[in-house]
């Protein structure tokens, strides 16, 4: 088998259309914002707990289409990134300037332990330096028998 062929195909699979959510480029794989909506829908459902009691944290959020869609529906949310750049909604949520590399983020979970009902870090896991950091700094921030979601993408997409 030519391994030449074989890339051509790998690099073939990731041409995909752009998707937009209020002006937003969502930079996630096709339809995983829809994805992860769902799941938080269903986490509300299952523990009969009305959206707008639900605070959720949209970590390394980007330029913010998912945290608009979440607060687009009801929820109370909050996000941050390592930049404010691209970030499209600054006067709609509360927007944090935090490189979740250092130890600011440590710093932030301090501050903020135990604050958020849900957390959702998507496509962003396989970015850091230190995993394992990050992790327990969402679980310190997570309240106790609430919910982390995190995705991280598919080789194939």
């Amino acid at each position: 088998m030519e391994y030449r062929n074989l890339a051509i195909n790998f690099i073939k699979r990731g041409n995909k259309k752009l998707e937009y959510y209020d002006g937003a480029l969502i930079g996630a794989d096709k339809n995983l914002h829809q994805q992860v909506f769902k799941v938080v829908t269903e986490i509300c459902k299952s523990k009969n707990i009305k959206k707008e009691d639900i605070k959720i944290l949209d970590i390394a959020c980007g330029n913010g289409a998912f945290s608009k869609k979440m607060y687009d529906n009801g929820y109370i949310v909050e996000c941050c990134d390592v930049t404010d750049a691209g970030f499209k909604f600054k006067d709609k949520f509360k927007f944090t300037k935090i490189d979740i590399n250092s130890d600011e983020f440590i710093n932030f979970c301090e501050t903020n332990e135990e604050n958020y009902d849900i957390i959702i870090s998507m496509e962003t896991i396989e970015h850091l330096e230190n995993p394992w950091r990050f992790m327990k700094g969402l679980k310190k921030l997570c309240k106790k028998e609430r919910y982390i979601i995190l995705t991280t993408p598919n080789i194939e997409s």
